[in-house]
């Protein structure tokens, strides 16, 4: 039997945190950016060199993606199928085809904001399901220790880096030209 590890991690970070009144982001307005990165990725992760929808419609789709430097345990040039679905207005999951590993950014109101307060107050939270199998290091190896130890920081990282740009996207007024686009492809 092939040797299997699977890590799975999550990481939560409320979106207005620290933010300048004009960059506070709205629930609709992180989901806006989030769902721009189902076929967008690379605008979230330098480590995503190229992507383009292979199949499918508005929010259920394949995407291929060519991996370059910077990826936690994926080498560079690696060519990576994964289904997405968009669930609108909640999360955005990525399963790759030949591991099931899965990533999923959730948009929510923020259960700690005041009664009615919430969409003012949105969460973003990343769950990583890795799952690897034909180059799976042994669980209680170095290599395995080294890809949780890794895989903590990308999540960690993958979050406040979502919410910068997002922040960023809203003051160049891009969130708002894509809602607009938006609503043209109904």
């Amino acid at each position: 039997m092939a040797q299997e590890f699977s890590y799975n991690i999550a990481y939560t970070a409320a979106a207005n945190k620290g933010a300048a009144p004009e960059e506070r982001l709205s629930r609709s307005e992180l989901w806006q950016g989030i769902k721009r990165g189902g076929r967008h990725p690379g605008d979230f992760g330098t480590f995503v060199l190229s992507c383009k929808v292979v199949s499918g419609d508005k929010n259920r789709f394949v995407r291929e993606m060519m991996i370059g430097e910077g990826a936690v345990h994926t080498k560079d040039g690696t060519k990576m199928l994964q289904d997405v679905v968009i669930q609108e207005p909640i999360y955005v999951a990525a399963t790759t085809q030949d591991t099931g590993a899965v990533s999923t950014l959730v948009v929510a109101g923020d259960a700690q904001a005041e009664p009615g307060q919430e969409d003012d107050n949105p969460v973003l939270t990343l769950f990583y399901e890795l799952k690897m199998g034909d180059h799976a290091p042994a669980p209680d190896s170095p290599e395995a220790e080294a890809i949780r130890t890794n895989y903590s920081a990308l999540a960690r990282n993958m979050v406040t880096d979502c919410i910068t740009h997002i922040r960023k996207w809203k003051l160049e007024g891009k969130l708002a030209q894509w809602a607009e686009d938006n609503k043209k492809d109904i």
